[in-house]
């Protein structure tokens, strides 16, 4: 098995939109490329997020395979729409999720980071009495910007990014962050897995990091093929 997450900084919707050819970060795709031609693994798998069309052809056409498109809000209770591109499987069942909601991951006795809203703009009402947001820095008037809350409308949160502030909860008038063991939670990973390492550095490793339990389906897959072929030669 030979499986990468390469860069999305240049790939995505958000990012710099410089391509995965040249000297870009995302152009470390065509490492993974060429580990795959040159080990020929029986499995690869690669991960990334949702793109301009013109990268995602340039990436299929490359790996002769279109990519399944998956959203962890089906096993997670985050938001979460990823790219995977792998020969383990052409399909995977949805409705293997049990489809989770913020609440059910945060945690409600124990201290954390309120956020001052004071002089936040609320741009819509929270659907919710426990709501998943974000703040951003939007544009109004001429070159002036403001802070915003801005709400989901649904019972998610955001997809956890390497930005604390990408993915904040509002619970009964309060805006807080998210602490590192519901980011945690989110990935479907145990918690305190991040504790030997700064919140800063665990925030970034978790907005980076695959949801095990999307991950685990695929996987599923690989294990079911190689016992079958194991059994076939065992019979032969």
């Amino acid at each position: 098995l030979v499986c990468a997450g390469t860069p999305c900084t240049d790939v995505s919707l958000a990012g710099q939109k410089q391509g995965i050819f040249g000297n870009t970060k995302s152009a470390l795709f065509w490492q993974f490329k060429r580990i795959v031609d040159e080990v020929q693994p029986t499995y690869w798998f690669l991960e990334n997020v949702k793109m301009h069309s013109k990268w995602e052809d340039a990436i299929s056409e490359a790996l002769n395979k279109a990519p399944i498109r998956l959203n962890s809000a089906y096993w997670s209770a985050q938001n979460r729409e990823r790219l995977y591109w792998t020969n383990v499987t052409d399909k995977v069942d949805l409705k293997v999720g049990n489809d989770p909601i913020l609440k059910d991951i945060l945690q409600y006795n124990t201290d954390h980071k309120w956020i001052d809203t004071t002089n936040k703009y609320f741009n819509n009402e929270p659907l919710f009495e426990i709501n998943g947001c974000a703040q951003r820095a939007r544009y109004w008037g001429k070159n002036k910007t403001r802070q915003v809350i801005e709400f989901r409308k649904d019972q998610k949160a955001n997809c956890l990014t390497t930005v604390a502030k990408n993915s904040y909860v509002y619970i009964n008038g309060q805006v807080r962050d998210l602490n590192i063991t519901e980011r945690e939670r989110l990935q479907c990973l145990p918690d305190n897995y991040c504790k030997a390492i700064s919140k800063s550095k665990a925030v970034k490793a978790l907005g980076n990091a695959w949801t095990i339990e999307v991950i685990k389906e695929f996987f599923k897959n690989m294990k079911y093929e190689m016992e079958i072929s194991e059994s076939t030669t065992l019979a032969i």
